[in-house]
């Protein structure tokens, strides 16, 4: 990032290859739309070249990233309220060649019912599970992020994962 940063914008190249799969799932999960998933996940990296100046050495780039997601994530967010875009609530399932009809079925009203209460969560719990959970961030990496000290990150992805379990078993899954 300081290279580029510098100036070699050739060295963009391995910091997208590096983090794209990641901030695209980041973003999926929360808009669950693949197309405005893969705009954000562009957007982050036209900010990061846009406002290279700005990032500072003693932080991780990796949460310097994070913190551009979370901001595309909120203008996309007031975006999508301005306009009321339907939203396709599906994710991704590469699983289906080996499993059963009925499997497959069960499996596909799981994941619908997770999101359901991944939706009922209020977005600050969604935001630290999905960096969590999903993303494999460090509660150190996430502390950085929401600028929180590392045990009031553990505190909260606690809290957040029993709330989700609530509305999960609510929801009659478990």
């Amino acid at each position: 990032m300081l290279a580029v940063k510098t100036g070699e914008l050739d060295k963009l190249t391995g910091l997208f290859d590096r983090y794209h799969p990641a901030l695209y799932r980041f973003f999926f999960y929360h808009i669950r739309q693949q197309q405005m998933a893969e705009d954000c996940t562009q957007n982050v990296f036209y900010r990061v070249l846009k406002y290279r100046h700005s990032y500072k050495p003693q932080r991780s780039v990796k949460a310097w990233l994070y913190q551009i997601a979370r901001n595309v994530l909120n203008d996309e967010l007031k975006q999508q309220r301005k306009h009321r875009y339907d939203h396709d609530s599906s994710i991704p399932d590469d699983r289906q060649s080996s499993a059963t009809a009925d499997g497959k079925l069960k499996e596909k009203e799981r994941l619908r019912l997770l999101e359901e209460a991944l939706g009922q969560l209020a977005p600050a719990d969604r935001d630290i599970l999905i960096l969590s959970r999903y993303q494999q961030l460090r509660y150190h990496e996430i502390a950085e992020i929401l600028q929180l000290s590392e045990a009031a990150v553990k505190v909260r992805v606690h809290r957040a994962f029993r709330q989700l379990q609530s509305f999960y078993s609510k929801k009659g899954a478990l």
